[in-house]
């Protein structure tokens, strides 16, 4: 009798479709999750390039891309990957930044084809013979159509930027144009455009002349009104409303002929998202759609 039984559990096979079963009676074993499945690969980066010609173009900068320092940061890797994509072009295989905008700012970013040309721009911005026109969203209710200049130097010390006082010697020239394009009883829409290019000129020139910080800037506008703002719409917390809608300059053809051009770059959806939570009218703006 025991040997039969013996070669009866030698004869019999599992069945590999079931379950297995635990070696603990009335406990299941459990079975292992599925692998989970590969993350997609994220989609190609395409810049949006906005004029071009043999020797440059011009693009509509995004968000969260940082242009110098911050090494190994997301934001500068998308800057590298921003370059590789444009070198890859046979119409763009060198590039050469001209200018820079600040991280968080967006839109028109002037880019050289060659290194010469980069020093023709760079002798161009020095001479005030490119014309930039930015659209920022400040906190409180200017007038609308109200418009100045204002005219007062800046102070860099390191990586602190304030306005100079009147007696300080080593103050920058820093004028910046503006106009009050429309308002809400908590926010504005100005145009700004600086004939010098201090670093966080319009910023400073917003908090701390017109008293109208703009909205995302925790440098200079005050941290509880800036996040009330952004936070409410669940913007990203590194989010500015600071965009580069134009950018002018001059621009030669082989035969001596000068031409200017005056390339625009279109608003991003979160600034148009805000103004319009905000109650300001974008009806008059001429910025490309």
């Amino acid at each position: 009798m025991r040997s039969s039984l013996c070669r009866l559990a030698y004869r019999v096979k599992p069945n590999k479709s079931k379950a297995p079963t635990s070696n603990f009676p009335g406990r299941p074993t459990p079975i292992p999750p599925p692998a989970p499945e590969p993350a997609p690969a994220p989609p190609p980066f395409v810049p949006d390039i906005v004029w071009e010609n043999r020797s440059a173009l011009v693009i509509n900068k995004e968000g969260n891309i940082a242009i110098q320092g911050q090494h190994g940061s997301s934001a500068r890797r998308r800057w590298d990957v921003l370059l590789e994509e444009l070198r890859a072009r046979p119409e763009s295989p060198e590039i050469f930044p001209v200018h820079r905008l600040d991280k968080s700012t967006t839109g028109t970013l002037l880019l050289a084809k060659s290194q010469l040309q980069a020093k023709k721009f760079s002798k161009a911005f020095q001479s005030h013979q490119v014309q930039r026109d930015y659209l920022a969203v400040v906190h409180g209710a200017l007038k609308v159509g109200y418009e100045g200049e204002v005219d007062v130097p800046l102070r860099v010390d390191e990586d602190r930027v304030r306005l100079a006082e009147e007696d300080d010697y080593d103050g920058l020239e820093a004028k910046t144009k503006w106009k009050c394009l429309a308002a809400s009883p908590s926010h504005s829409l100005l145009s700004l455009s600086p004939s010098t290019g201090r670093k966080h000129q319009l910023r400073i020139h917003c908090a701390e002349v017109l008293k109208a910080p703009i909205v995302g800037c925790y440098k200079y506008a005050e941290e509880r009104a800036t996040q009330k703002a952004l936070f409410g719409l669940s913007f990203p917390p590194d989010t500015i409303l600071l965009h580069a809608s134009t950018i002018s300059f001059h621009t030669w053809e082989k035969s001596g002929k000068r031409s200017t051009v005056v390339a625009k770059a279109a608003l991003p959806d979160i600034f148009r998202k805000f103004c319009k939570a905000a109650g300001l009218d974008l009806s008059a703006l001429r910025v490309k759609e």
